[in-house]
């Protein structure tokens, strides 16, 4: 992994799209002596995403992985990476999805974290 990498790997907060803009016509008009419009310019409404919530099975997991990890090791894991979890039973926990972590969709996608955790962290 490279820093490039993680960047382009996940994309844009949407929410935050009037502040960055801003801050880039700022530093157009500082750096080169840019002349800003002289009304500001609105293209639409953006509706800030709602993340959902995917499924992940423990056992799914452990045979992707070939491991046995353990429901409350699973979750540590996940809670590290800001994920909010809700584990409604002892076989699955579910994962709601990150707006910044578009790479993130599905439950494949969670076994990668989960694999990519433990690798870290032993």
């Amino acid at each position: 992994h490279s820093e490039s990498s993680y960047r382009f790997e996940r994309t844009i907060d949407k929410r935050r799209i009037e502040e960055t803009s801003l801050r880039a016509s700022q530093l157009f008009v500082k750096i080169a002596h840019a002349v800003p419009a002289s009304q500001e310019v609105v293209a639409g409404e953006a509706k800030a995403p709602k993340g959902t919530w995917i499924k992940l099975r423990l056992s799914r997991l452990n045979a992707v992985l070939g491991t046995s990890i353990p429901r409350d090791r699973v979750i540590k894991i996940l809670a590290s990476l800001g994920f909010k979890i809700k584990a409604d039973s002892r076989t699955e926990i579910r994962v709601k999805s990150l707006l910044q972590r578009t790479d993130v969709g599905r439950e494949e996608d969670l076994i990668e974290e989960v694999g990519g955790g433990e690798d870290q962290e032993g």
